[in-house]
């Protein structure tokens, strides 16, 4: 006779698999995705982990020209990189003045904010000195040729295996933000364009832009009034939705520092507001492009799901895992590593 203490316990189905567990595992599953989706993770993720500081090289060169050569151009341009992880890739298009030391200023500021920058040369290396050299310069620009330029930046920063990125924004001055209002609607691959003040566009119509637009304007622009402007602004607000508009107290060039209407605290606050809209339209096209169901499930045509195995989930969270935190944690010491062996070593 067995003891009732000694009796063997029934078996059950489930038996021994706490509910609390069941509660657990069905709450990770559902909020870890959504909260790796929002980017809550990515404050901890991209914290400084005891990176090097930068080399007395660094500090006197942050930038280099580099030759476009390989994608399509033969003009040059200034890159500077950022020592973090990039939030994306910028072309910068300088105005009548040329790529000059106040424009490879500017590249180096948009690098200290996480941007793989990019200044373009559209006059073959010349500069000017004095206002009607400049507007010589300016004349003799062909718009087919600056949006050759202007595709091979686009193609360097898309493409490049060294200095790769998924977004790509570009910012122009004066006439180089008129050259990107002429070629906007053939550029491919790009996120989002900013404009300072463009030159001669009134009563001009242009054809609608690949990307949404973001143009900054003086409240005492005589050359651009803010009337027109705003007109302006809202035919292509009707257009795409995204195109923004801000106005900052300051005269035309207010942002320019050869100019005589140069205001460096205006020039500051515009300079935030390019980068809150690069960010703002880069976020917004990495949602749409990378999904994380999509991301982690693929896609099957009319579930929108692949057969959910046990190996091609683990496969999929596994190579989803690797990319993102290794991008994110390791970037700052990757980014140092490209900036020092572009500096030794060229673009190349």
């Amino acid at each position: 006779m067995v003891h009732p203490r000694e009796r063997p316990k029934e078996y059950r189905p489930g038996a021994g698999f706490p509910s609390w567990q069941l509660v657990f595992l069905f709450v990770f599953c559902v909020f870890f995705p959504v909260l790796w989706e929002r980017n809550l993770f990515e404050a901890w993720a991209e914290t400084p982990r005891e990176n090097p500081a930068p080399s007395s090289a660094l500090a006197r060169l942050p930038g280099v020209m580099i030759n476009l050569s390989d994608f399509g151009a033969t003009d040059m341009a200034y890159l500077s990189l950022p020592l973090q992880v990039p939030k994306g890739g910028v072309i910068l298009v300088h105005g009548k003045w040329g790529l000059e030391e106040g424009m490879k200023q500017f590249t180096h500021r948009f690098a200290k904010e996480g941007f793989v920058a990019l200044a373009v040369d559209l006059f073959n290396g010349q500069t000017a000195d004095d206002p009607e050299m400049a507007e010589d310069l300016v004349r003799t620009l062909h718009p087919e040729s600056a949006e050759t330029t202007l595709q091979a930046a686009v193609r360097f920063l898309k493409e490049s295996p060294r200095f790769h990125v998924d977004h790509v924004g570009l910012v122009g001055w004066g006439n180089g933000a008129t050259v990107l209002l002429e070629v906007a609607s053939r550029l491919k691959d790009v996120d989002a364009l900013v404009v300072f003040y463009p030159e001669g566009i009134s009563g001009r119509k242009f054809e609608e832009p690949a990307a949404p637009v973001c143009g900054i304007f003086g409240l005492e622009d005589s050359l651009f009034p803010p009337e027109t402007a705003r007109q302006f602004m809202g035919s292509l607000e009707k257009v795409n939705k995204e195109t923004r508009a801000y106005f900052f107290p300051g005269a035309h060039d207010f942002a320019d520092p050869k100019s005589a209407h140069w205001r460096p605290g205006v020039t500051e606050k515009a300079l935030q507001t390019t980068w809150r809209f690069l960010e703002d339209q880069y976020s917004r096209h990495k949602r749409k492009r990378n999904g994380f169901w999509k991301e982690l499930f693929g896609s099957l045509p009319g579930l929108g799901l692949t057969r959910l195995s046990s190996l091609s989930l683990t496969n999929r969270w596994i190579m989803l895992g690797k990319r993102t935190y290794g991008q994110r944690v390791c970037g700052a010491a990757l980014g140092l590593r490209a900036r020092q062996s572009l500096l030794e070593h060229g673009a190349g």
